[in-house]
């Protein structure tokens, strides 16, 4: 007669284990509270039973607007700098032909120049691109 050792630990033994999925509402509703409450990340994270590296990964992607809750047509402020004068060298690059109805704007990746009223979409996502 023989004796069948079964090992506890593999894959046969246990259930498969199936990845846990939260709604984007979920996500957005706890990375919100992380930064409306004085509580650490890990409580929260704790408190929700989650895991609170998994917590940390949707707050990059909160303050990325990458979470679906944001709303990628929120308008956001750009930083603004004004000065008495013009920068010696830059006053000839800056001036426009006609000054009447036009708007320049230097941005980390270029110079940007508006003349007359803009198409207020096209100008948020040129913006978008200029600043990322």
């Amino acid at each position: 007669m023989g004796i069948k050792i079964v090992d506890q630990t593999s894959s046969a033994a246990r259930p498969p284990q199936r990845r846990q999925r939260y709604s984007d509402e979920f996500k957005h509703r706890i990375v919100v509270e992380t930064f409306t409450t004085g509580e650490s990340l890990a409580r929260i994270a704790r408190q929700h039973g989650i895991n609170a590296n998994q917590l940390s990964t949707w707050r990059r992607l909160y303050t990325k607007k990458l979470l679906a809750e944001n709303t990628p047509h929120e308008p956001r402020l750009l930083p603004v700098t004004i000065h008495d004068e013009m920068p010696t060298g830059t006053r000839e690059a800056v001036a426009p032909a006609s000054a009447e109805n036009c708007l320049t704007l230097i941005l980390p990746k270029g110079q940007l120049t508006i003349h007359g009223r803009p198409d207020l979409e096209a100008l948020r996502m040129v913006l978008q691109a200029m600043t990322a």
